[in-house]
């Protein structure tokens, strides 16, 4: 397990320092004051880039990538079908039991403001924590990571994670802890099931 850490150092460590950066914008600033900034700050070229990007976070694009896993490697596809099943069973679990009062933002800002948000997105208004596009996209990510033998490639599915994050706060679907958090059980999950199939199944 050490090993593997050490030959993907680069991926844990970026996620790590911009994870603390943006614990430190929380220290800083309140929810309010971090979502409207980014929320705000949009124009048309962003609401079409954002809008295709959040798409990478989706469950179809899991299940796209699943599918391509089986002409690849079984080990690859039974790592991604347990990251799916930890990362769902912990998102959902945190949405609808633990954190079900959690407000998205449209219901948040109702009756005080209206937040930039696409009338092509879902008007979504409840179980906002955690971001389950969030969840996906880094738990994919970091499995990808885990599988691939092309170092190279560890910063870009990174950047692409971290992209969904940021689009679902700029759509106005969800608040910057409920992307953080989301992120954290993404690469939590992946890297759980990396672990238990990268080496172990034939």
């Amino acid at each position: 397990m050490i090993n593997y850490f050490v030959l993907r150092k680069k991926f844990y460590a970026i996620y790590c320092i911009i994870i603390t950066l943006v614990i430190f914008l929380f220290l800083c600033y309140t929810k309010v004051e971090l979502f409207l900034f980014i929320n705000l700050h949009y124009n048309s070229v962003l609401d079409v880039f954002f809008y295709l990007i959040t798409e990478l976070g989706s469950t179809w694009t899991y299940l796209l990538v699943l599918l391509v896993s089986l002409f690849l490697s079984r080990r690859f596809t039974y790592s991604l079908l347990f990251g799916l099943l930890i990362s769902s069973v912990l998102a959902q679990g945190l949405k609808h039991f633990v954190f079900d009062d959690a407000n998205r933002p449209l219901e948040y800002f109702k009756n005080t403001m209206v937040i930039h948000h696409l009338n092509i997105s879902d008007a979504l208004r409840f179980h906002s924590f955690p971001s389950g596009h969030s969840v996906s996209a880094f738990t994919l990510a970091t499995l990808i990571m885990a599988f691939s033998v092309k170092r190279k490639f560890d910063l870009v599915l990174l950047l692409a994670a971290f992209l969904v994050a940021y689009s679902r706060v700029y759509l106005g679907q969800h608040f910057v802890e409920d992307v953080v958090f989301g992120s954290f059980l993404g690469v939590f999950s992946g890297t759980l099931a990396a672990y238990v199939f990268r080496d172990k199944t034939t």
